[in-house]
């Protein structure tokens, strides 16, 4: 009872969230023409032209009037506009008046938040849609393997910290023959818990069979003549000694051997595969050469247990978001709210990320989504 008292009494003291009203929007964005030569500024350009500290993303819910944001933040904007054109002798008289702005409307906000979320015509659209972007060089190497390799495969996702290893191996699991019902699982490998021991028993756990190399390849090859078979390996340097190589010989090895020495008539109707993902992170492709594993950098169907570098992973640049937002010009048109143009927010947020995953998430948040709630909860691996 005093749990419910106490969120009642937080909620009741909220600070209340506003937005510009018809006539605030209009006297703000003919001020900003003014102090910008004439033409209507970029959420970024006015955040660094300001003379207080104002996010672009606070700048760019003012303006496109998507999200309530608090008092303080639309006084920010209009004194700090209102100091621009004093420094370029335009005579205005803008200030933030009583008419300016309201409180937003919460029950609209939140309706329109759960359209977004909601909708097959939105939600869907666009998570398919943001599948889509980059990684285009790593996908069609993929792609083309497992065109050429099978039934077995091994590769490795590499590249820095947060440049999208997860994200990229989910991308790729689409193009994967019976994705749909394989035998699946992601281990994690974490500096405290490295031993090879720790793997033979996270593979025995979900196999329901005992924590040996042998039992668990037998138990694998019985699931691949009836399913195909992805495992994922993350963050595969902190085994890039001695482990790995036991890892590969006496597991990974046996098994892909058992399954490309089963005679034709044996093998299973359907096509199905037995997939390896090795995910690496900074440095991770050095340390898995200075363990003595072998590499491939193109496919080779005479060696499917060796693992195939896929280009490393890089930052996202101006020509693949432009076309990103061409192709899906579209729906991308149907969900956007903002005054600016859509490419050219794309652009600004490719420009200011350090590393693609943080492009992903702003990108996401453009068209009020989550990227950690509605899209990465649903990553198959």
């Amino acid at each position: 009872m005093q749990n419910q008292d106490l969120r009642k009494k937080t909620r009741s003291h909220t600070k209340p969230r506003y937005v510009l009203t018809d006539k605030g929007q209009q006297e703000l964005e003919k001020a900003l023409k003014l102090a910008f030569d004439g033409k209507s500024p970029s959420d970024r350009k006015i955040s660094e032209s300001l003379p207080w500290m104002l996010d672009r993303g606070t700048i760019g819910k003012i303006r496109s009037r998507s999200k309530g944001v608090n008092e303080k933040s639309l006084e920010t904007l209009f004194l700090g506009v209102s100091e621009i054109l004093k420094e370029k002798e335009v005579c205005l008289d803008f200030f933030l008046k009583n008419d300016s702005y309201k409180e937003a409307d919460k029950q609209a906000k939140s309706s329109r938040r759960k359209q977004l979320q909601i909708s097959p015509n939105n939600g869907e659209e666009f998570k398919g849609a943001l599948r889509k972007l980059n990684y285009l060089k790593q996908k069609q190497l993929f792609l083309n393997t497992i065109t050429e390799v099978k039934p077995a495969g091994t590769f490795l996702i590499y590249g820095e910290a947060d440049y999208g290893q997860s994200w990229l191996l989910n991308q790729l699991w689409y193009d994967v023959p019976y994705h749909e019902n394989a035998w699946q699982i992601s281990i994690y490998i974490k500096a405290h818990r490295r031993n090879i021991d720790d793997i033979w028993y996270n593979l025995a756990q979900q196999l329901d069979t005992s924590p040996s190399p042998e039992a668990i390849v037998n138990k694998l090859y019985e699931h691949w003549q009836r399913r195909t078979v992805i495992i994922a390996i993350h963050d595969v340097s902190f085994i890039a000694d001695s482990n790995l190589i036991l890892f590969m010989q006496e597991f990974w090895q046996r098994l892909v051997r058992q399954v490309n020495d089963t005679p034709p008539l044996q093998r299973p109707e359907r096509p199905y595969r037995l997939l390896l993902f090795l995910l690496g992170y900074t440095n991770s492709k050095s340390k898995l050469e200075k363990a003595s594993l072998s590499l491939l950098q193109n496919a080779d169907r005479n060696h499917p247990d060796i693992p195939l570098e896929l280009p490393e992973l890089e930052v996202f640049n101006q020509g693949i978001i432009e076309d990103w937002v061409g192709v899906h010009n579209q729906l991308l048109s149907r969900l956007w709210k903002n005054p600016e143009p859509v490419e050219q927010v794309m652009v600004d947020i490719v420009e200011a990320s350090d590393t693609p995953m943080v492009a992903l998430k702003q990108i996401c948040e453009c068209f009020e989504f989550s990227l950690e709630q509605d899209i990465m909860r649903e990553l198959a691996l």
